[in-house]
């Protein structure tokens, strides 16, 4: 019984390490995104760029969580009436199947997932609750990211666009080549916080039944009887993960300081 409850906890590890990692990438990419879109010229892409920020940030994740499982993906078709998304996407209520890049005795191949009788081979499968999970902690995360990239671009000197201007760099150029690496030392503080949440939150997939480190916990607590021992290997886990977070991003944090002389 050792053994099983040491490998239940270390999938349960392996799979909160797959949504946490995969929501940071994610939920950096879409707070960037929205956040400069916030400070656009375009008076529609502002607002609706704002939209989402002030609505996803007001909305509690639960709730945004059950609604991605229970709405969305539930409610998606059967695998044998799913339709091709880019040609080798494909959404059902068994999950979300992606080409996969596999290693052949040719070199890398991508692998496309096939319909073969009443389900897909090939290619890399999506579990509907870690898609729904991994969306949740997504678009949440990405709208705090969202306000914390706009305040950092907004305290980059109003000076720094006029000489990037007049050196005749174009709106984007000047926003990528000036701008954003001034207020990455601004972002970098604040986005720690926010991958911390992010990691923390991930615990909420129990919610939606995603195996994640915390529903495993708890599983075995059920059958062990043993909570003090289960919470206490609870707690130094997601300790861990907040520490080696924090611990990484305090050290590109430094790296990215300016030098004083």
């Amino acid at each position: 019984p050792g053994d099983s409850y040491a490998r239940a906890f270390w999938v349960g590890v392996v799979n909160t390490l797959r949504v946490t990692v995969w929501g940071i990438v994610g939920a950096t990419l879409l707070g960037t995104v929205a956040g400069v879109a916030r400070l656009s010229s375009n008076r529609l892409v502002a607002r609706l760029a704002a939209l989402y920020v002030e609505s996803v940030r007001n909305v509690p994740l639960l709730l945004q969580l059950l609604f991605w499982y229970t709405a969305v993906f539930l409610n998606l078709p059967p695998v044998r009436e799913a339709r091709a998304w880019l040609g080798a996407i494909y959404f059902t209520q068994r999950g979300v199947y992606l080409p996969a890049l596999r290693w052949t005795q040719a070199g890398p191949a991508l692998e496309v997932p096939q319909l073969v009788g009443f389900n897909f081979q090939g290619g890399l499968r999506l579990s509907p609750e870690f898609a729904a999970l991994l969306l949740g902690l997504t678009v949440y995360t990405g709208a705090f990211i969202a306000e914390v990239v706009r305040g950092a671009v907004q305290s980059v000197p109003r000076g720094q666009w006029e000489a990037a201007q007049a050196l005749g760099l174009t709106y984007g150029q000047t926003l990528r080549k000036v701008i954003l690496p001034q207020a990455l030392r601004i972002i970098v503080p604040p986005l720690i916080s926010q991958y911390l949440n992010l990691t923390k939150n991930s615990s909420l997939g129990v919610a939606i039944g995603y195996p994640d480190f915390f529903n495993v916990a708890g599983t075995v607590n059920n059958q062990t009887g043993q909570a003090v021992e289960v919470i206490a290997i609870t707690m130094a886990v997601y300790l861990s993960f907040s520490l080696a977070i924090s611990a990484f991003m305090n050290w590109y944090n430094a790296k990215m300081a300016l030098v004083e002389r």
